[in-house]
């Protein structure tokens, strides 16, 4: 086995939106080769992806149509899963904000989100 094998980063974007989970998936395969994007566009989907891969960034939507990304979220944390989250979402009411921030979401970005964006809170979480 090669000792220089390439490594990714995992990112898992959970939401319902097809189209969402595109425009994310699309910025973040143009934007460089050494990340591997998952999709999940449920509660089921994100715990079972989640157990399997372990990623080191989740991009959470907020609006579920019988859930939020914040229960998912804890969801994910009882599993043992350890990854930083980033809430995504239309909906940033204070009290959305303050409840994430308290779960340990280390960004929160509004939808539409901007790829320059997306690709620098990325970096940023890289680095740390």
């Amino acid at each position: 086995m090669n000792n220089h094998e390439k490594s990714f980063i995992k990112i898992l974007v959970v939401d319902d939106s097809p189209t969402s989970c595109g425009i994310i998936k699309l910025c973040l395969d143009s934007s460089a080769d050494d990340y591997k994007v998952y999709i999940a566009n449920d509660r089921n989907e994100a715990l079972k992806i989640s157990k399997e891969i372990s990623p080191d960034i989740c991009l959470m939507d907020y609006n579920f149509p019988y859930d939020n990304g914040l229960d998912i979220s804890k969801a994910i944390i009882a599993l043992g899963v350890h990854t930083n989250f980033v809430l995504i979402t239309a909906d940033l009411q204070e009290q959305i904000v303050e409840d994430a921030e308290e779960l340990g979401f280390v960004a929160i970005m509004e939808k539409p989100i901007e790829k320059e964006t997306l690709l620098k809170m990325i970096t940023e979480l890289e680095t740390c």
